[in-house]
């Protein structure tokens, strides 16, 4: 008898047993909640008309510069020009130009609906990092390099002047990107995708370097040189004509240096204001002249580390700075200067009963 209540236990058990390892894999598991970083952008104004509309629709005009999240629209008007700063990479958007900021920490996207972006990543990207312009029909995907994006009359054209990006077919209906259809586009060179055709790369022509655009983003500053006349018999008395440039240090010459510029603090300015700027890097004591925007600066030398300018009457725009050492040698720190435009005063309107 004893023995027949064991089995019959054993066998409860076991039934137990299996039973609840059914429920076990049939009941639904809680579903773990994706950690989603979010991403902030600084949205600086270059030319006045830009304007930022946040994920829950509240727009506002950028007239200086603002801080935003991912999930927020910057669009410009048409005589907007604006410079979009996330992590490592900087993009000047164009005039008529409405992006999408998507993506978190280290995967960065801007979605283009219209327009044109230039883009410069300054660091490479390690693994599972990303920073891409995407629009209805097309990706590039990149992890260092200098490029531009142009979206309209459903054709999308890349431009890149410096390193390699990858660039994709996207299905305009669906959204999907076919990484069958990768091709590597590498500096001088352009590609374009016209609706669902096939994606063509060429060579960058003359007529592709003298766009307007092109020429905004890729024109390194351009030294303006005074004449110099050569002394002569009647003119070794004259006084010599003077240059913007002083420096109050003196070396000797030294063959084995070079020139090299590595920071600018600060590196955004507002335009029409006069302001002191420190550059650093070495060999600075050989340094012949400075320049940004095709303006020579005044600056001093401190040390051979450092320099320090004046920045004065300079359009809005990104800026190289353009160094000469007294070799007639030329170094560039590449798009290290912002001048963003004036903010417009807040016009008011005059109560009833007051005098205009």
């Amino acid at each position: 008898m004893r023995t027949y209540l064991l089995a019959a236990l054993a066998i409860v058990l076991f039934l137990i047993l299996i039973g609840g390892t059914f429920l076990l894999f049939r009941l639904p598991t809680p579903k773990k909640e994706l950690l989603v970083v979010t991403q902030e952008a600084l949205v600086s104004t270059l030319q006045q008309g830009v304007f930022v509309t946040t994920v829950d629709s509240k727009k506002s005009e950028v007239l200086a510069s603002t801080t935003t999240q991912t999930g927020s629209t910057v669009t410009t008007s048409p005589s907007g020009r604006a410079l979009v700063q996330i992590e490592g990479a900087r993009s000047v958007l164009d005039y008529n130009t409405v992006t999408l900021l998507v993506g978190t920490s280290h995967q960065n996207t801007l979605e283009l609906s219209t327009g044109s972006i230039w883009s410069h990543v300054q660091k490479i990207l390690g693994q599972g990092e990303f920073y891409k312009i995407q629009t209805q029909n097309a990706v590039a995907v990149v992890r260092g390099t200098s490029f531009g994006v142009s979206y309209a009359n459903i054709t999308t054209t890349l431009v890149v002047t410096e390193g390699t990006v990858s660039f994709l077919s996207r299905d305009p209906v669906t959204g999907l990107v076919d990484m069958a259809s990768e091709v590597k586009v590498t500096g001088g060179q352009k590609a374009t995708r016209v609706g669902t055709g096939a994606i063509i790369v060429e060579q960058l022509s003359k007529q592709d370097k003298l766009l307007p655009w092109f020429i905004f983003n890729n024109t390194p500053a351009q030294p303006v040189v005074a004449p110099v006349v050569p002394p002569t018999s009647s003119s070794v008395s004259s006084p010599q004509p003077t240059t913007t440039q002083t420096t109050t240090t003196s070396v000797s010459p030294i063959s084995d240096y070079t020139l090299t510029l590595s920071s600018l603090s600060p590196a955004t300015l507002q335009q029409g204001a006069t302001t002191k700027v420190q550059i650093t890097g070495s060999g600075l004591t050989h340094l012949d002249a400075l320049f940004v925007g095709g303006i020579s600066l005044t600056y001093q030398i401190l040390n051979d580390a450092t320099v320090s300018a004046s920045v004065g009457q300079v359009p809005a725009g990104v800026y190289d700075i353009q160094a000469i050492d007294t070799k007639n040698r030329t170094t560039l720190l590449r798009q290290a200067l912002t001048i963003t435009a004036p903010i417009r005063p807040t016009q008011t309107t005059p109560t009833a009963g007051t005098k205009p």
